[in-house]
């Protein structure tokens, strides 16, 4: 038995129900053995230049600076992930828990991790928009800059800087944490 939706993921039901890898999903799994194979100096790179943009600067370890600016409340109706959309959605129609999970020690650090994701999605797309802002103004279409400068602010800053205010949040809790079970253990 196959069901429909499992298969739109591109994953078989088989008829005692478990669940194996379509032929694509296995190509892929076969295709990407090869990831390992990087260097070890260039993971450490890469590695060391995104915790040096993530991780918070020293202005931002008070959530005061971002709080200022409007972010809680903007945080609070973004309509993709804010607090009232998930409270009122996600959770009571999809059953969805909250971004920490289980709340525990690995929650937050899975919470922290998908702040760079989202971050870096944001980011990403800043970088679009600001290239066709550009565009306009070389063009002369100032209007569109400005209509632009709007939406790039509305739709990719503001998203930016709800995730650096969670990301340093929550790195505060975990700080907490740490510090707390340092205590414990002397």
């Amino acid at each position: 038995m196959i069901d429909g939706m499992n298969m739109e993921r591109g994953i078989s039901v088989e008829a005692d129900n478990s669940i194996s890898p379509t032929v694509t999903q296995a190509a892929i799994i076969e295709n990407t053995s090869d990831i390992g194979k990087v260097p070890s100096y260039f993971r450490q790179t890469v590695g060391a230049l995104a915790d040096a943009w993530f991780d918070p600067k020293s202005f931002e370890q008070d959530p005061k600076l971002y709080e200022k600016l409007g972010v809680k409340k903007f945080k609070k109706y973004m309509p993709t992930t804010g607090d009232l959309v998930s409270r009122l959605v996600w959770k009571k129609y999809f059953g969805m828990p909250s971004m920490v999970g289980n709340g525990g020690e690995q929650g937050l650090r899975d919470g922290e991790f998908a702040t760079r994701i989202y971050e870096s999605i944001h980011l990403g797309l800043f970088g679009i928009c600001t290239a066709l802002m550009v565009e306009d103004f070389q063009a002369g279409r100032l209007d569109h800059v400005a209509f632009g400068a709007g939406i790039n602010t509305l739709m990719n800053v503001y998203p930016i800087m709800v995730q650096r205010y969670n990301r340093s949040r929550l790195q505060n809790v975990m700080q907490r944490i740490h510090d707390r079970a340092q205590k414990e253990n002397k």
